[in-house]
């Protein structure tokens, strides 16, 4: 928590914590070492003023213990819609994600068919980043992702 304080003193606008490894974790043993610590964390950035993302990883099946956690946007991997992870969440969460990394290295116009599926199923939620539902895959065409970035951006300036 110390350095995400540290980050936000520096001038972060928001901040994204990580757990790559919490989808590994049973329900009972994320409880004790997994959502205590993630909201001691949070918590302490609390005062700060800035969103709080939480991401944690092939997580489905922690989506009602998530829900206690006091960040103000979820991040969400390509496992589950986000359309199921607000219902589960019970709506009161911005989500961030969720395209499947893969997705970029599809031909372009697959690449954008899912990448549209994303952002229709996310305009019916409370708010909304787009993402990829986990990081660029080392193969990755460069302009593949020039490509989803001019497919998101097209989208955001359709829906003002």
């Amino acid at each position: 928590s110390r350095y995400l304080v540290a980050q936000v003193e520096a001038g972060a606008q928001a901040v994204q914590l990580f757990d790559s490894w919490a989808g590994l974790l049973s329900r009972e043993t994320y409880r004790e070492f997994g959502l205590r610590y993630v909201s001691q964390v949070l918590e302490a950035l609390g005062s700060s003023g800035v969103p709080l993302i939480y991401f944690a990883l092939n997580a489905g099946h922690l989506l009602s213990d998530i829900a206690e956690c006091p960040a103000n946007v979820i991040g969400v991997d390509w496992r589950l819609p986000l359309d199921e992870v607000s219902e589960r969440l019970g709506g009161r969460f911005v989500l961030q994600g969720n395209l499947d990394p893969c997705a970029l290295l599809a031909p372009q116009q697959e690449m954008e068919r899912r990448a549209q599926e994303v952002l229709r199923v996310a305009a019916g939620l409370p708010g909304h980043i787009f993402n990829l539902g986990h990081g660029i895959l080392p193969d990755t065409p460069v302009e593949n992702v020039q490509a989803l970035v001019e497919v998101v951006r097209g989208a955001s300036v359709r829906n003002r």
